[in-house]
């Protein structure tokens, strides 16, 4: 008897779980791919003697990253936080100002949608403040 081997096989749907798991994989990829490109551009700044604090909004993401990269390179940062409590519509445009205020360069770290980095940009460019931008909308 003859047993017949043979390459076909049945492709089945995606469940929904392997289709998150995949998106997860891809934003993972994507935010290790992003980091580097932070962290790459805040070195290059350092060697420039242009970063001495860093300031951060506690936002999630890349003011966080921030805080992170200001402790692996021993800066100090400032924070500030958006007050929420007392002014829910205009906390994180209140806080913008802030920072602009005290800020003397900017790095900013935007996806081209969230408009209250879009602000932040406003701030900095109304101030006449040099900064670096990287656009993850390209």
């Amino acid at each position: 008897m003859v047993k017949k081997t043979t390459n076909d096989f049945t492709i089945r749907p995606k469940t929904e779980r392997e289709i998150r798991l995949e998106d997860q994989l891809r934003s993972a990829l994507s935010a290790l791919r992003d980091l580097s490109l932070i962290r790459g551009e805040f070195v290059k700044l350092q060697a420039e003697r242009k970063v001495i604090e860093i300031v951060s909004g506690l936002a999630p993401g890349p003011d966080r990253l921030g805080i992170d990269i200001a402790k692996e390179f021993k800066l100090p940062w400032a924070e500030f936080p958006a007050d929420w409590d007392s002014e829910p519509r205009r906390a994180g445009f209140i806080r913008n100002g802030e920072m602009a205020e005290y800020a003397s360069r900017g790095l900013i770290i935007w996806d081209g949608r969230s408009s209250g980095t879009a602000h932040m940009l406003e701030q900095l460019k109304k101030r006449s403040i040099p900064y670096t931008l990287i656009n993850f909308s390209e």
